[in-house]
């Protein structure tokens, strides 16, 4: 069994035709469908078979015929051919949002920037319609968090300077003196 690396994936995907965010988009259906193991087979509920590394359906079996399905370069081939290098329906770990746990991964792989939630920058519309979690993603995302409580901190130190800058703090100071001392009698 050969199973590739993300950046492999990415190889053989863009020698087959795919580029852009469809590059990252290959390799993360690529990895959700078969692992990048390149001689997975899984036979469906309906009596078809998925082959290789983006589990060709036999169902496109003029494409498979007379075909090493476990070549990589081939197997991407047969994607790029069933999809023309940007329609995914045909993969159902695309039309599940599956594939979504692997795009940042597949847009490393690809070369592609990435946004705070992992999708390639510029995102599709179609990803956050087939999977509505798709755009709460960036809350696992320790990064944007630690960027949110710096950004909180610093907004905190900035209203407590000019509190202090324009003696706000010196008057609810005197405030707070005085009501301790009205109710308790002591002097501050």
């Amino acid at each position: 069994m050969a199973t590739l690396t993300d950046s492999q994936i990415a190889g053989v995907a863009k020698a087959a035709g795919f580029s852009g965010k469809n590059l990252g988009i290959a390799v993360a259906v690529a990895l959700a469908e078969s692992g990048g193991n390149t001689e997975a087979t899984h036979k469906n509920n309906n009596g078809s078979t998925d082959y290789g590394l983006f589990q060709i359906n036999s169902i496109h079996s003029a494409l498979l015929a007379g075909k090493d399905w476990k070549d990589p370069n081939v197997n991407a081939q047969m994607a790029f051919k069933i999809g023309n290098g940007s329609n995914w329906k045909p993969w159902a770990t695309y039309n599940s949002g599956s594939y979504l746990r692997y795009l940042a991964r597949g847009n490393t792989a690809a070369g592609n920037p990435t946004d705070v939630a992992g999708g390639s920058a510029g995102g599709s519309a179609t990803a956050s319609a087939t999977d509505p979690t798709a755009g709460l993603s960036f809350l696992t995302n320790t990064a944007m968090w630690a960027r949110v409580g710096i950004f909180i901190l610093g907004g905190a130190l900035l209203v407590f300077a000019i509190w202090k800058l324009t003696g706000a703090g010196d008057a609810v100071v005197s405030v707070a003196k005085g009501a301790i001392k009205a109710r308790t009698g002591i002097s501050i």
